[in-house]
């Protein structure tokens, strides 16, 4: 199920054994988890069914005060406001299984159809049906005709005196109240273990995210590339065609050189690239990267001859880079300096056609604009469709190459608005902000560092690695740009990465600024059977939490892997059918001075179903996650775990095939890279 575009996030999980009630299964015990998502009580129904499981049903005192003790344990006091109900005093609840909806005054537990109660409070002349357990308090009294199902309190109601109910008994509410409520799933195997992993320090070389650099660069994070090419390097003419593109994409967006002058593929790597084609650098007048029948005043005066060749263009571009799992995003420059689509301003008839060509062409490929302020519907008719000198009335939604990151000149109440666009917008939860602070010359940046910090003499690559490590070093400048990453939910960072590497504090820094791009993903608790048998069905389940500022942005799969317990090499793979990683989003609204989202990130629960094939050897072996690149489907983006095998495997446990578990599960660590990840490349 999802809310507003989120998968629902559960929070927590304990396990209690048989006993828990005379209408439950005799053997085995039961798992009930908090989640912590407000719904009304039909959809926290739902929600549960849909996960194998159904809202609590309490039968017993020691059950009631197991789930009352797991409430209280995983919803902090921060986060009673979620999940209170006006009509219940103002306390805090979660549903639980029962209702009254099919019949007024008849109570009856949704999963197993059981009545427990009949009519109003006890003091009214309410009783149980059958000697059934029930914890009311002064309840259920249908306030004002309108309260249907029963939740669990976790505060005395009405709040500051008590008089009705105390925590940890029930009261009857409206069932449209948005509460939290308590998953039950049935174990009746009792075979099952559960592993808790831990989070590590380290800050994660992994894709599509981080800092950002040239093909050149030996930063070890560096795992998405960013590169400019001349519009004439891939059509000198019109008449050109695909082909030109693909060979100097080979030659030289493709391929790079390492720290050893040996020249190697960007899959071998496990890297990506997110190239921009552009006409003009920061001179105007400068028509080097102009193709041969195409004029510098063609570009300035955005003729019908530039926006045909604009669409004809994107086109080649996307023939060869659309399917091309070496490309990461696509920045789509094209128009005026640097690619920036802003000096000179596009015409709405320009802007319309270099967006209907990147739609048109491009359906793999998350695509990014320098000004989504063109495109996005939400920002211009905030304005009646003005932005800068014209009106803009056809919309798109594309990602952001923000090159002047965070910088004051851009945000409100200048008239690009670019924080205010962001804000209204919400592009980070579908599309992806790679940012690029200025540190050239010129900027005048007063919240961080630039060129002009640094010492005249310096050469320009001098001054670079000078603002890099500056911005890094320098608390107030490196908590402003923190500050950005995380309320903008920044993906990736460029000219960042060049800071020096022999400056410890700059090296702790950038780690923490790695952590912090794009998504980081850790893993919680799994549950697993301990002993499979092969050809035989079974069910693993996890969950995860994003701590990073962005989600993924393309839906890669997450696999269980059975490994050898010597090699750790898979024997066997599946898939978990069912689960979109671009849905495990972060948490949202920074909260600067905390240093925390004021929204915290969700914890998402993962179920997959598996059946071993029917010819695989007994003995030991270990089931470990991965989430695969699908060209080749090897595993590719790493959990951000203690935990970790090299070749891109988080392991859970040992697990028995055909005999029950004895081996232990063997050692291995996190590491900042994995030169045995990449991926295929087809012919």
């Amino acid at each position: 199920m999802k809310l507003n575009g989120l998968v629902i996030p559960l929070a927590a999980l304990a396990l209690f054994g048989a006993g828990c009630g005379a209408q439950k299964p005799p053997a085995g015990g039961h798992r009930y988890e908090v989640v912590k998502t407000a719904l009304g009580w039909t959809g926290a129904r739902d929600y549960a069914a849909a996960h194998g499981g159904y809202l609590v049903e309490i039968g017993s005192a020691a059950e009631n005060d197991a789930v009352f003790a797991l409430v209280r344990r995983e919803v902090a006091a921060a986060e009673y406001d979620a999940t209170r109900a006006a009509d219940g005093g103002g306390a805090a609840y979660v549903w639980i299984g029962a209702s009254d909806l099919q019949e007024e005054g008849v109570w009856v537990w949704e999963h197993s159809g059981q009545v427990f109660w009949r009519g109003g409070p006890a003091s009214a002349g309410g009783q149980p049906v059958g000697g059934r357990y029930s914890r009311w308090g002064h309840e259920p009294d249908n306030w004002d005709n309108r309260q249907d199902a029963a939740a669990l309190a976790f505060e005395p109601w009405p709040r500051g005196s008590g008089r009705l109910g105390q925590a940890g008994q029930w009261n009857d509410l409206d069932p449209s109240d948005r509460l939290f409520f308590v998953v039950e799933y049935d174990d009746p195997a009792g075979d099952a273990q559960e592993v808790r992993l831990e989070e590590t320090d380290l800050a994660l070389k992994n894709p599509l995210k981080g800092f950002l650099s040239t093909r050149w660069s030996h930063n070890p994070y560096v795992a998405l590339t960013k590169e400019y090419l001349g519009w004439r390097s891939v059509e000198t003419t019109a008449a050109d065609g695909a082909d030109k593109v693909r060979a100097y994409s080979e030659s030289h967006l493709f391929t790079a050189v390492d720290a050893h002058g040996h020249r190697y593929g960007l899959e071998t790597r496990n890297k990506k690239v997110a190239p921009r084609v552009l006409l003009l650098r920061s001179n105007q007048d400068d028509d080097r990267f102009f193709p041969d029948d195409l004029s510098l005043s063609d570009h300035n005066d955005q003729t019908d001859r530039y926006r045909q060749r604009i669409d004809a263009l994107v086109r080649k571009l996307a023939a060869v880079w659309d399917d091309d799992p070496r490309i990461g995003f696509v920045q789509s420059g094209l128009h005026g300096t640097w690619g920036e689509q802003l000096r000179p301003q596009m015409t709405p008839a320009t802007a319309r056609v270099l967006a209907d060509a990147f739609t048109r062409y491009f359906h793999h490929k998350k695509v990014l604009v320098r000004l989504p302020q063109y495109f996005n519907r939400a920002f211009l008719e905030a304005r009646h469709n003005r932005f800068g000198n014209y009106t803009y009335d056809h919309y798109y939604e594309f990602g952001m190459y923000w090159d002047a990151f965070v910088w004051e000149n851009e945000m409100s109440p200048n008239w690009l608005e670019t924080d205010t666009m962001l804000q209204m917008s919400q592009l980070w939860r579908t599309q992806p902000l790679l940012a690029e602070v200025a540190l050239g010359s010129g900027t005048s940046a007063e919240h961080y560092a630039t060129y002009d910090d640094c010492d005249p003499g310096m050469t320009p690559e001098e001054k670079t690695v000078c603002a890099a490590t500056l911005n890094l070093t320098t608390p107030a400048y490196f908590d402003y740009i923190m500050d950005g990453i995380r309320t903008f939910h920044a993906t990736g960072m460029s000219w960042m990465a060049e800071y020096d590497p022999d400056n410890p504090q700059a090296v702790a820094a950038a780690a923490q600024m790695q952590k912090a791009l794009g998504y980081r993903f850790v893993l919680g608790e799994a549950r697993l059977p301990r002993r499979l048998e092969p050809g035989a069905g079974f069910e693993v389940s996890f969950r995860v939490t994003n701590v990073g500022s962005a989600p993924f942005y393309y839906r890669w799969p997450v696999a269980l892997g059975l490994l050898d317990l010597e090699s750790k090499e898979p024997v066997w793979q599946g898939v978990f059918n069912g689960t979109d990683i671009r849905r495990w989003f972060p948490g949202d609204d920074w909260d600067a001075e905390a240093n925390r989202y004021r929204t915290p990130a969700a914890v998402y629960r993962e179920t997959g179903r598996f059946t071993l094939p029917a010819g695989l050897p007994a003995g030991q072996y270990v089931l470990a996650l991965a989430v695969l690149d699908p060209a080749g489907m090897r595993p590719s983006l790493r959990f951000a775990n203690q935990r970790y095998y090299s070749g891109g495997w988080t392991p859970l446990a040992v697990v028995g095939v055909g005999e029950p578990p004895q081996a232990a599960l063997p050692a291995g660590r996190a590491m900042l890279d994995d030169p045995a990840l990449g991926y295929d490349v087809g012919e």
